[in-house]
């Protein structure tokens, strides 16, 4: 009800004000929690959720503690649960309060979905971010944002926004750690140079096209490129090279492969080494409802052909 009489009543400039205000208010009241885990957001129009849901499963798979927030679940260590909320990024109070939770459950790291929505109300204010992550970008909620300029300025937002985020250094599985403020992105998005021409201690791309000239247009800080290549997609996943390193990635869906790529880059801007992610690629699940395959025997189908063996279906 209030926030309906705020919006109405209020110059736009005001209102982001005021949401600027609780996202800091919210920030010290958990006693700023994100400054006692290594936080990773991943914002752009596709593959958000699922980049989260890879970063994590492979993080935990090497020994790390994680809590995550996305448009389809949260998790904190070993408790997971459905996003019922409504909403990609949760309010202010609400998100300092998961991270204040991940903080007590001993995480080493929290990946957070970061929407443009989010971005666009301040929801990221207050939140100490080192790595962000760069998917892609399309046409999407023009309206609410006025265009799709105003969208992408949206999402903009976060990657200048790290630069103003202080320095962490954490213990993380025992050993004391500086973590540098790093961008991930897409080189194969066309906008992929905007997100990685601001300034951050370590900047990567991303890429399936073996072309690692695109990162002539990075004008700040150290820039490397993870280039994938041999990549082939079948009915029951893909395999990729990156280097000496040969990947299996048991997940259908050709845009599962830059998905995987995003979750990579971002792990090697975490200095663990590509030949320690080889066995966690082959044991990911899809994310819930995200083109899961359901094997059902012959007694649910009524066809000849079913019943000469199970079937597999893809949602």
């Amino acid at each position: 009800m209030l926030k309906s009489i705020l919006k109405k009543l209020l110059p736009k400039k005001l209102l982001l004000t005021y949401h600027a205000g609780l996202s800091i208010l919210a920030n010290f009241k958990y006693g700023r929690p994100s400054n006692k885990l290594g936080v990773i957001g991943v914002t752009g129009t596709n593959g958000k959720s699922t980049t989260v849901n890879f970063l994590a499963q492979i993080l935990e798979n090497l020994g790390y503690r994680v809590g995550l927030a996305s448009t389809v679940n949260f998790k904190i260590a070993e408790k997971e649960w459905l996003n019922d909320k409504k909403m990609t990024m949760l309010g202010r109070g609400a998100l300092q309060s998961l991270l204040s939770r991940m903080v007590t459950a001993k995480c080493d790291y929290a990946i957070i979905e970061t929407s443009s929505e989010g971005l666009a109300q301040g929801r990221h204010l207050g939140i100490n971010y080192d790595t962000i992550v760069f998917t892609n970008l399309t046409p999407e909620h023009l309206e609410s944002h006025g265009g799709f300029a105003n969208y992408k300025k949206a999402k903009l937002k976060l990657f200048k926004y790290l630069s103003t985020c202080a320095k962490k250094t954490l213990t993380i599985k025992g050993i004391k750690t500086v973590l540098p403020k790093t961008i991930v992105a897409n080189l194969d998005d066309p906008h992929g140079k905007d997100f990685l021409n601001n300034k951050a201690d370590k900047k990567i791309g991303f890429t399936i096209q073996n072309d690692a000239t695109r990162t002539s247009v990075i004008n700040h800080g150290r820039t490397n490129t993870i280039i994938l290549t041999n990549v082939i997609t079948t009915s029951t996943g893909s395999t990729f090279d990156i280097g000496p390193h040969h990947f299996e990635l048991p997940i259908v869906g050709s845009f599962n492969v830059y998905n995987a790529a995003a979750a990579l880059a971002t792990l090697a801007g975490l200095n663990i080494p590509l030949a320690n992610l080889v066995e966690p690629i082959k044991k990911l699940k899809p994310v819930a409802g995200r083109l899961e395959t359901i094997n059902e025997g012959p007694a649910a189908y009524g066809s000849t052909e079913a019943k000469a063996g199970k079937q597999n279906f893809t949602t």
